[in-house]
């Protein structure tokens, strides 16, 4: 799967109206150029993961607006209402995925899905997070995924061919993932 460009399409009600993946893959990764298309506000049932990798953007999401520089992440949770733009003029990239939980959690039966992604996505519905290019977390983020401090390669290997490991994917990075949040 490679980066794609993007244009959003949001209902009245502000929920985005684009598929991302397929049934089979419900993830697709994002190159956005926000000085051609600043990300308006919109939601979507699926989660979402970034890395600015250019410029300085602006994200208001959960209650909160936080300027966010080259090297900076985010996460936010499935139904909460957010938007991305540039902070100021010059280039602005964020390199993104937006994936269904059943990618990571399986069905709702898994424990996986019962002790990690139900209580995020059913209980935390504002919840976000930003991560600083400083912490450990973002590091080991950054390595799980193969990418690097200036968010080259955040999801240039979200989709490997049939058959091989989905990097970011294994059930205990991501267990890992979610007790350093829960503990934040």
């Amino acid at each position: 799967m490679a980066l794609s460009p993007y244009t959003i399409k949001i209902s009245q009600q502000g929920k985005e109206l684009v598929s991302h993946g397929t049934p089979a893959f419900p993830a697709a990764c994002y190159l956005d150029d926000l000085n051609l298309e600043p990300s308006p506000w919109h939601w979507h049932e699926e989660l979402e993961a970034g890395v600015v990798s250019e410029g300085t953007v602006l994200i208001s999401a959960g209650g909160n607006t936080v300027s966010l520089t080259a090297g900076a992440g985010f996460f936010i949770n499935s139904g909460t209402l957010h938007m991305i733009a540039p902070a100021s003029a010059g280039p602005c990239h964020v390199h993104s995925i937006v994936f269904h939980p059943r990618i990571i959690g399986g069905t709702p039966e898994t424990v996986f899905w019962q002790k990690y992604l139900h209580p995020l996505i059913h209980h935390m519905t504002e919840f976000v997070y930003f991560m600083n290019p400083d912490t450990g977390l973002h590091d080991a983020l950054l390595n799980q995924s193969g990418g690097s401090r200036n968010g080259s390669g955040c999801c240039s290997k979200a989709a490997s061919p049939a058959g091989t490991a989905y990097p970011g994917t294994d059930q205990s990075f991501i267990s890992t993932v979610c007790e350093e949040i829960e503990y934040c």
